[in-house]
């Protein structure tokens, strides 16, 4: 700050609520003549002037908002965090960190990149699905996610930190995808780079998608990671539990279509008494259309 022409005028205190609880700091302000008075562990920080809450706080409590409503939201802090919040607060918090991610995913400093030579990274990483959440009145609502990335690195013990990444989020989808669209168009040339995708493999999210997103590659590899596909089985055989684990391990550990075909048809025969409805049917027919259909994308590579 000193080369800058700036000098320190004094220590200012401040307290911050962080996931861990409050946190108070003195920090110094310096000023200039022809300048207003900074801050910069403030700017180095993202706290913004007057908040009072840190920025990853703020990012934890818009991801927990996604999942139930404000007041049991502040039902949940009061009990387990080190700290309190009015559901009308967080409801603000939420609405404000919107606010500003779309002021961030749309400002022109998103094609910064047209000023430098483009990347062209070994791999590129490139995941999208779709999330409900509540919004006014309990209103569920659906929103769309596109991540890119050039993979991780470890920042320390157990600890990985994702790579130039970005996030692409809308409650429109084509919204989403028409931004990460350009922006792989300004950052990256991608004519030697393998391009990794997954999704859930559901509407919108199909290998298609990003089969045009990839563009013209070295490589394009996509599928469904385990997590969506376990989530499916678990869902489509709750009543018959026993055969869960043994459909995982004929995809995960064997990648053996037979064998996934002899347990659905296991499944299938045990659709007697009180097990055949026309619930426990749907269910069965469902998935064993779901793997048919996405068994490419399930193979290990």
């Amino acid at each position: 700050m000193k080369e800058k022409g700036y000098q320190i005028e004094k220590k200012v205190p401040r307290t911050i609520v962080t996931t861990y609880g409050e946190v108070s700091t003195n920090r110094r302000r310096y000023i200039k003549s022809d300048a207003t008075p900074v801050y910069p562990l403030d700017e180095a920080m993202g706290w913004q002037k007057y908040g009072r809450y840190s920025l990853l706080l703020v990012r934890n409590l818009s991801e927990f908002a996604t999942k139930v409503s404000y007041r049991t939201g502040e039902l949940a802090i009061r009990l387990f965090a080190p700290f309190t919040i009015r559901h009308q607060k967080l409801n603000q918090l939420v609405t404000q960190a919107g606010k500003e991610f779309k002021k961030q995913q749309t400002s022109d400093e998103r094609y910064i990149e047209l000023k430098q030579a483009k990347r062209k990274p070994n791999v590129l990483y490139i995941e999208g699905d779709g999330f409900v959440f509540k919004g006014k009145n309990n209103k569920k609502l659906e929103g769309h996610r596109f991540q890119v990335s050039e993979g991780s690195q470890e920042i320390g013990k157990n600890r990985k930190q994702l790579i130039h990444a970005k996030d692409f989020v809308s409650l429109d989808r084509q919204t989403a995808l028409k931004e990460l669209t350009a922006y792989l168009g300004n950052t990256y040339h991608l004519s030697e780079t393998i391009v990794i995708s997954n999704s859930d493999g559901g509407s919108g999210y199909e290998k298609a998608v990003f089969e045009e997103l990839a563009g013209v590659c070295q490589r394009h590899e996509f599928f469904i990671d385990a997590y969506h596909v376990n989530r499916k089985i678990k869902e489509r055989l709750s009543w018959k539990k026993e055969l869960q684990k043994p459909l995982m391990d004929a995809i995960w550990k064997k990648y053996d279509y037979d064998n996934v075909q002899t347990i659905m048809d296991t499944a299938e025969s045990c659709l007697i008494d009180e097990c055949n409805t026309f619930k426990n049917q749907e269910h069965v027919r469902k998935l064993r259309n779901y793997l048919e259909h996405h068994w490419e994308a399930l193979r290990p590579f």
